[in-house]
C-alpha cells in the first residue's frame, strides 16, 4: 500500500523590511506580500499578522508582520517582516504678511497676525515667535524680525519670518497758551506768559521752542505772535502761535514833592491861614509812570472868594495836578485849602523907647530917657490885612520907693490893642518902669602924681551932679597901698551918692616915691599859721604877717619834742607899706624826723623885739611805725585813739605821765583800730600815749588833761 502524506512544509519567503514615514501606508500592497510553495499544494495559503512596539509615541514605532503559509495539508511556515515606521519630515510654516507701523504701535501678533502650520503626522503643531529688532534710527526708523518656528510632535522644525517695520511719521500734538495783554513793565518771558503744552506718540521729552514776531508796534502798544513748535526726535514738528499784547494800562503815579503839602492824600482840603498859603505850581508834584519816562504834568488852579465875616473863611482854593502818559493814562491829584484869618495882627514899637518890645514885657527905662507915649508909639501888621487900626490907653501909674525898690520911681502900664478886617485882636501890654540907676557925676578929682613924701599935694575942691536928683551927697577917703619897692600908693577916693542910693566913685593916686617913716602901720603880728605832710613826706610849714614896710626876716625852727627848737632856715620878709594890709609865706622842711615834728615861725627885724608863732606839729610815719591819732585833745574824760596797725601783729598800748611813770598798760589786737580810754580819775596835766608794736621804736602823742 502505498500511503501518500504531505508533511513537508511550505516554504514562504517575506517581502523585504521597509523603513517608512509616519503617514506612510502599512498594507502589503504598497509593504509587499510574502509568496509561498510547497511540495504537494499549488495554491498555498497565506495570511499575516502585526505586532507594533512603539519606540517613541507617534514618531517611533515597528510593525513586525508575521506571514505565514499554509498547505491543503495544514502544513505551515512562517517568515517575519519588520516595517520600521519615524517621523523625519519637517511641519510646514506659512507666515504672516509684513506691515508698516506708527513707532510704539502694539506689535503683539493679536495685531500683526499669527503663523499657521501642518505637519504630515501631528495634528497639533506647535507655533512659537521670537523677535529680533534692528535699529535703523533710533526709535524713529527701526525693524522687528518676528521669527516664527512651527515644531511637531517629533522636534522636526521649520520657521519663517515676519518683516515688521516701524517709523515715525506722526507729528507731535501741540497746544499753545492762551493770548494774553500785559503792562509794558511786565516780562514776557514764558515764565509769565505761559508755556504750551504737547505730546507725542513716541517722544515723551519733546524739544519746545519759540520765536517771536512783532506784529505791530507804536508808542503805546506793542503786539508780538510767539510760534511755538514742538519737535520729536525724530524730526517731526508741530507749531502754534500766540498772540501778546505789550501795552500800557498803568496811570502814572503822581508824588508830591512840596514839603509844604508832603504826605497829604488827594482830596485833602487844608485849612490855612492867608499867610500861611503855599505856594504851589507843576513843580509841586513829580509824576512816573511805568511805561512812559516823560509824563506830562498839568497844573490848575481854582480861586473862589468869600466874605470873612459872614462864613468865617477868605476864600476856598483848588490845587489840581494832571499826569498823562503817552498811552492816554490819566491820575489826578487835587489839594483843596480854606484860606482863614484867625491870626491877629502884630504889634511893633517903632518909638525908640519901646523898640523890639513885646507884650508883656517890662521896660526900665532911666529917668532922664522917659518919654510919654500914645498910639502912634506902635504900628500894626497883620498877614491878610493891611491897614489894621491901633488904639492906646494908660491903664495904671504906681509911684515907687527909689530906696528901697533899686531905684524904682514910677511904674507905668500902657496898652495898645491892633484890630483887622476879621476882626482879630492883638494886644500888647507893656510895664514901664522909671528908675534912677545912674549915680551922680563927681567933677575936679586931681589928677594922679608921683611926690616925695614932704610934697603930697591937698585934695582940692570936688564937686558932684545928678541927672534926675537935685542934691547929692559926697564924700573922701584915704588909704594907702604898697608897691613892690619901697614906693607906696596914697589913694584918695571920694565917694558921691544920690537920693535913689546910686553911688559914683572917682579916685586920685598919688604915688610916693619913700614911704618908709611916711607911714606909721602900727603893730606887727602872726595872723595864721599852719603845718602838714605832704605826699612826698615833706613838711609844708605856712603862715601870714601883718604888712611891714622895711626889710625884716623869718627863721624856721623845728623841735622833736615841743622845746629845744634848732633853726631849719630862713625866709625874706616882704616890704609892704599897706596899713591894713598882710603877707603869706611858705616853707618846705625836705627832711622831717619819722615822728612828730614840732615847727615855730620866729620873724626878726619887723619890731624891736623876736615875734614868734604858736607851734604846729607834723607827724611823719614810715611803713614799720604805727600811725594813731588821738581826740579830743585837750580832754575832760574820755579820749579817743584811732589806731591801725601796719602789720599782722598785736600792739602794747600805755598811759605815761609827765614823769615817765606808767599809768595804764593793756594790749591791743591786730584787728583793734580803736580804743576809748577815761581819763576822768586822772588829775590834770600832759600825759603821753605810746604805743610798741614788736621790737620797732614805740611811738607816743602828748595829751593834755583838763578840768
Amino acid at each position: 500500500t502505498l500511503k501518500f502524506e504531505d508533511t513537508t512544509k511550505p516554504e514562504i519567503w517575506c517581502p523585504d523590511d521597509l523603513t517608512l514615514e509616519c503617514d506612510m501606508l502599512a498594507n502589503p500592497d504598497d509593504t509587499g506580500m510574502a509568496s509561498a510553495t510547497d511540495n504537494c499544494d499549488d495554491d498555498v495559503y497565506i495570511a499575516w499578522s502585526d505586532d507594533t512596539t512603539f519606540v517613541t509615541a507617534h514618531c517611533d514605532y515597528i510593525i513586525e508582520r508575521t506571514w505565514t503559509a499554509t498547505d491543503d495539508c495544514g502544513n505551515s511556515s512562517y517568515c517575519v517582516q519588520t516595517l520600521k515606521f519615524e517621523d523625519t519630515t519637517k511641519p510646514e510654516i506659512w507666515c504672516p504678511d509684513g506691515a508698516l507701523f506708527e513707532c510704539k504701535e502694539v506689535a503683539d501678533p493679536s495685531v500683526t497676525g499669527y503663523a499657521t502650520g501642518s505637519d504630515n503626522c501631528s495634528d497639533d503643531v506647535l507655533i512659537t515667535w521670537a523677535d529680533d529688532t534692528l535699529f535703523i534710527n533710533g526709535y524713529c526708523d527701526y525693524v522687528i524680525f518676528r521669527n516664527w518656528t512651527a515644531t511637531d510632535d517629533c522636534g522636526n522644525t521649520s520657521t519663517c519670518v515676519q518683516e515688521l517695520k516701524f517709523k515715525d511719521t506722526m507729528a507731535p500734538e501741540i497746544t499753545c497758551p492762551d493770548d494774553v495783554t500785559i503792562e509794558c513793565t511786565d516780562s514776557d518771558d514764558p515764565s509769565y506768559t505761559g508755556h504750551p503744552t504737547a505730546t507725542d506718540n513716541c517722544d515723551d521729552d519733546l524739544y519746545i521752542s519759540y520765536e517771536d514776531e512783532i506784529v505791530s508796534s507804536d508808542s503805546c502798544t506793542t503786539v508780538k505772535k510767539r510760534t511755538w513748535t514742538a519737535t520729536d526726535d525724530c524730526g517731526n514738528a508741530t507749531s502754534c502761535s500766540q498772540i501778546i499784547t505789550i501795552t500800557d494800562l498803568t496811570a502814572p503815579e503822581l508824588t508830591v514833592v512840596n514839603p509844604d503839602i508832603a504826605g497829604l492824600a488827594s482830596g485833602t482840603m487844608l485849612v490855612v491861614e492867608c499867610d500861611e498859603l503855599p505856594i504851589l505850581d507843576v513843580n509841586s508834584l513829580v509824576a512816573t509812570d511805568n511805561c512812559d519816562a516823560n509824563p506830562e504834568v498839568v497844573f490848575e488852579e481854582d480861586v473862589e472868594q468869600f466874605d470873612c465875616g459872614t462864613y468865617g473863611y477868605k476864600a476856598i482854593m483848588e490845587c489840581r495836578w494832571i499826569a498823562t502818559d503817552n498811552c492816554g493814562n490819566a491820575d489826578t491829584f487835587k489839594i483843596l485849602f480854606k484860606v482863614i484869618d484867625t491870626t491877629p495882627p502884630v504889634l511893633m514899637g517903632t518909638h525908640p523907647m519901646i523898640a523890639g518890645a513885646v507884650d508883656g514885657d517890662v521896660i526900665t527905662v532911666n529917668c532922664d530917657e522917659f518919654e510919654f507915649l500914645d498910639e502912634m508909639a506902635m504900628t500894626a501888621t497883620d498877614n491878610c490885612d493891611g491897614n489894621p487900626t491901633v488904639t492906646f490907653e494908660e491903664i495904671s501909674v504906681t509911684p515907687g520907693d527909689c530906696v528901697s525898690e533899686n531905684g524904682l520911681k514910677v511904674t507905668m502900664v500902657c496898652r495898645w490893642i491892633a484890630t483887622d478886617a476879621c476882626g482879630n485882636q492883638s494886644t500888647a501890654d507893656l510895664t514901664f518902669r522909671v528908675v534912677d540907676t545912674e549915680g551922680p557925676v563927681i567933677y575936679g578929682v586931681p589928677a594922679d602924681v608921683t611926690v616925695a613924701c614932704e610934697d603930697i599935694p591937698e585934695a582940692g575942691h570936688v564937686s558932684a551932679h545928678d541927672n534926675c536928683a537935685l542934691d547929692v551927697s559926697l564924700s573922701m577917703e584915704e588909704y594907702v597901698e604898697t608897691n613892690d619897692d619901697y614906693s607906696c600908693t596914697l589913694v584918695r577916693k571920694w565917694t558921691s551918692r544920690d537920693d535913689c542910693g546910686n553911688e559914683t566913685i572917682a579916685k586920685q593916686r598919688v604915688t610916693i616915691v619913700n614911704c618908709q617913716g611916711c607911714f606909721d602901720p602900727g603893730a606887727f603880728a602872726f595872723i595864721d599859721v599852719g603845718a602838714a605832710l605832704t605826699d612826698e613826706k615833706q613838711s609844708l610849714v605856712e603862715w601870714t604877717f601883718t604888712a611891714v614896710p622895711h626889710d625884716h626876716i623869718f627863721v624856721v625852727e623845728r623841735s622833736l619834742g615841743d622845746n629845744n627848737f634848732v633853726s631849719l632856715g630862713v625866709v625874706e620878709g616882704k616890704v609892704n607899706f599897706s596899713l591894713d594890709g598882710y603877707d603869706t609865706y611858705t616853707f618846705v622842711d625836705e627832711s622831717p624826723r619819722i615822728g612828730f615834728n614840732y615847727y615855730r615861725i620866729k620873724a626878726l627885724k619887723a619890731a624891736e623885739y623876736p615875734i614868734y608863732s604858736e607851734v604846729r606839729e607834723v607827724q611823719l610815719v614810715n611803713e614799720y611805725t604805727p600811725a594813731f591819732r588821738v581826740y579830743p585833745n585837750p580832754t575832760e574824760a574820755e579820749v579817743i585813739v584811732d589806731f591801725t596797725t601796719l602789720s599782722q601783729e598785736s600792739s602794747r598800748l600805755q598811759i605815761i605821765d609827765g614823769l615817765g611813770r606808767i599809768l595804764h598798760e593793756e594790749v591791743m589786737s591786730e584787728r583793734e583800730t580803736r580804743k576809748i580810754l577815761d581819763l576822768s580819775d586822772y588829775p590834770s596835766g600832759v600825759y603821753f600815749i605810746q604805743i610798741f608794736q614788736g621790737t620797732r621804736k614805740p611811738v607816743a602823742k602828748r595829751i593834755v588833761k583838763s578840768e
